[in-house]
């Protein structure tokens, strides 16, 4: 169009949330280090923390192993990226949270691999799918959240069209994602519960992170707070639908009913570094 390109993007690009290149991938460069003799499939995590969905990830991916090449891409960081390599997956990640770097991932593999199907774990991952779609690779997205709390609304609507197939860990989960979106009532969704999952095997990374909380220690009961106070410790993403409003009434509801108690109320909110927040 005749435009200088930095200038357009300094203008309209950045604020629209586009990249001004590229940004180096972790372990795209392994790729090529497959069985030949083998189908390939991915599994797509949102993170690689030792929480909920990424342990459901690992268990995912080590189970399908035994079959399989398994190329795993982890949005965000976290030691699982390394147990993940340990126990055989091409692991890439982390990687931006942006529809132009996962979509860059996705054509990069699969002009070099055929991939057999995806398996995309969690809404927060969901969007994967439509790269996913637009390079024909059959897709199973798997849901734990409740619509009435995932932002924007809508995401879980727009997930399952986008997905070959969906299945959700409970009716629970599926009834309220009718609810919130009325057009999947008319829908075939499956339900299948996730069954019990395996803690992956501690790495360095995971042992670094606990010393590192040991060193805490001191910001959560300070030398000042009594001894035989109580400490009342909220840890995850500082959000809705890890129960932050929950913790904060409770803080709140106990300063009312006894503020004599000697009871401090710490979150540990983790953003990519569990210690930064």
């Amino acid at each position: 169009a005749g435009v200088d390109p930095y200038t357009h993007y300094q203008q309209h690009g950045k604020s629209e949330g586009r990249l001004s290149r590229m940004p180096d991938i972790p372990g795209i460069e392994n790729i090529s280090d497959h069985n030949p003799a083998r189908e390939t499939v991915l599994v797509i995590l949102h993170e690689a923390s030792r929480t909920g969905a990424p342990i459901l990830g690992y268990n995912l991916a080590h189970a399908l192993l035994e079959e399989y090449n398994v190329i795993t891409i982890c949005i965000g960081p976290g030691p699982i990226i390394e147990t993940l390599q340990l126990a055989g997956s091409i692991t890439i990640g982390p990687i931006p949270y942006s529809n132009h770097v996962i979509g860059h991932v996705i054509t990069e593999i699969n002009n070099r691999i055929t991939i057999k199907f995806a398996i995309v774990n969690s809404i927060v991952s969901s969007l994967s799918l439509k790269p996913l779609a637009l390079q024909f690779i059959p897709t199973v997205i798997l849901i734990h959240e409740f619509a009435s709390y995932t932002l924007p609304h809508g995401i879980i609507s727009d997930a399952v069209l986008w997905a070959g197939s969906t299945i959700f860990s409970s009716s629970l989960i599926k009834s309220d994602a009718c609810e919130h979106c009325p057009d999947l009532n008319e829908l075939d969704l499956l339900v299948i519960p996730q069954g019990r999952s395996r803690l992956p095997p501690e790495t360095l990374s995971a042992h670094l992170v606990e010393e590192r909380l040991d060193d805490y220690i001191t910001e959560l009961r300070p030398s000042s707070f009594p001894s035989d106070g109580i400490v009342v410790l909220g840890l995850g993403s500082v959000q809705f639908r890890k129960g932050v409003d929950l913790f904060l009434s409770c803080a709140a509801l106990v300063k009312r009913r006894a503020p004599e108690l000697p009871i401090r109320f710490a979150w540990i909110g983790k953003g990519y570094d569990p210690l930064k927040d």
